[in-house]
Parts: structure tokens; C-alpha cells; sequence
């Protein structure tokens, strides 16, 4: 994927969208996954608290993911989540290291249907740059986990 666009709205933090050659697409506030195009059971918004200028996680709290299910509905996932700080960790990602806080966060809740969910996001995040380098993110029940790796500079 490449970086296509790169925007700002009324809430905090940098909206990043990265698209394919297939015209599939992820959508990024500040690392944080917001939504998935051209891939089955779309992620069609989250809302996920963040801080201008500080990459990944903000806090914990309550998240809010809308889906596209099998029969073109919208479903939506309602979730509590905590935020554990790993500690700093090195990444290496194609012979170039990196030093980051590993953040995890620990997501419960029920869907609409009342089916209980459990999601646990990891985000590797620069602190001298404020970037996600790599995440492990949840895009709902159909995509499941997307593992994500920012390879630009």
C-alpha cells in the first residue's frame, strides 16, 4: 500500500489513508485504524480516542466500530478498552531499528446481537517521532487482525 491522502477534521489528530493497486484501502487517525475499503465485512468507521501530535492510543475508553456484515447491514460493536504500556522495546523492520513503547490494548463488549467480543491491540510507537511503526489491529469479525508495518521514512 502507499500513502494517499492526509487530512484533518474537527476532531484531534492526522486522518492517513493508504490505498492498493486493487483499490482496497486502510484508513489511519494518528496509527489508530478508523476504516478498511474493498475487503469483506468493511470496517466502516471507528471512533478511537487520540491526542494531536501523539501517536497511537490516547487512553483507554470506550470504542465504538461500525461494520459491514454478510447481508450489506451495519453492525456496530460497542467496546471498553485499557491501555497496558509494555515498555520500550527495539523493532526492527528491514534492517532498521527502531526504539518504541510497545502499547497494548485490551478491548471488551457485546455486538447488537449480544454476542460477547474480546479484542486485544498491540501498537509500536516512536517516541521521538510519534509514529506507529507497527500494529496489530482488530477490523472486525470478518478481517479479524490486520498486522500493519509502516516501511516509509
Amino acid at each position: 500500500m502507499a500513502p494517499l491522502l492526509a487530512r484533518r477534521d474537527d476532531l484531534p489528530g492526522e486522518i492517513t489513508t493508504w490505498s492498493a493497486a486493487d483499490n482496497s484501502a486502510l484508513a489511519f487517525r494518528n496509527g489508530m485504524l478508523i476504516a478498511t475499503r474493498g475487503l469483506a465485512g468493511n470496517l466502516i468507521s471507528a471512533s478511537v480516542p487520540v491526542q494531536n501530535g501523539i501517536a497511537g492510543p490516547a487512553r483507554g475508553g470506550q470504542r465504538r466500530y461500525h461494520l459491514r456484515s454478510g447481508n450489506n447491514q451495519e453492525q456496530v460493536v460497542t467496546l471498553a478498552c485499557e491501555i497496558t504500556d509494555l515498555g520500550s522495546q527495539g523493532l526492527e523492520i528491514y534492517e532498521r531499528l527502531y526504539s518504541t513503547r510497545h502499547l497494548q490494548e485490551h478491548c471488551e463488549g457485546r455486538a447488537e446481537t449480544g454476542r460477547k467480543t474480546v479484542v486485544l491491540n498491540d501498537h509500536w510507537v516512536d517516541s521521538q517521532n510519534q509514529k506507529v511503526w507497527k500494529s496489530r489491529q482488530w477490523a472486525g469479525p470478518e478481517i479479524g487482525y490486520l498486522r500493519i508495518r509502516d516501511l516509509s521514512n
